[in-house]
């Protein structure tokens, strides 16, 4: 009880996000066609961000890291601004992973489960001041 009040179910319990599940029947050719799609997203992204904050935009080419292949995603890394990226992307047709709904597989941007809708902006990583 916090304040008197009875503790949210579920509190203090791990919470499994059901799209960050193992990928079934995952293919690496679904998932370099899918990366496809992503790139030209996140150019359009890093493109705006380069345009509206006057920083970034550079987007390098994929370079394949199959060591970071796990549970039906296949791994990339992207030089975003100067950072590396890493994309986890699962092996299966764009179309399913741009699904609106919980099961839909998620993307791993840098160990993060990300749904596709929000994994652009977050691989389009921001240059970082110079300190």
């Amino acid at each position: 009880m916090v304040f008197g009040l009875p503790a949210a179910p579920g509190y203090g319990h791990l919470m499994i996000n059901p799209g960050s599940q193992p990928v079934d029947g995952a293919r690496e050719e679904l998932a370099a066609a899918s990366l496809a799609a992503f790139l030209v997203e996140l150019r359009e992204q890093a493109a705006l961000e380069r345009e509206t904050r006057g920083a970034g935009g550079e987007v390098g080419e994929p370079v394949r890291d199959s060591t970071a292949d796990r549970d039906g995603r296949f791994g990339w890394t992207i030089t975003v601004n100067g950072q590396p990226v890493q994309v986890l992307m699962p092996g299966l047709e764009e179309a399913v992973l741009r699904g609106l709904d919980a099961q839909t597989p998620c993307l791993l941007i840098n160990r993060e489960a990300r749904w596709w809708s929000s994994a652009v902006y977050a691989a389009a990583a921001l240059p970082r001041p110079d300190r």
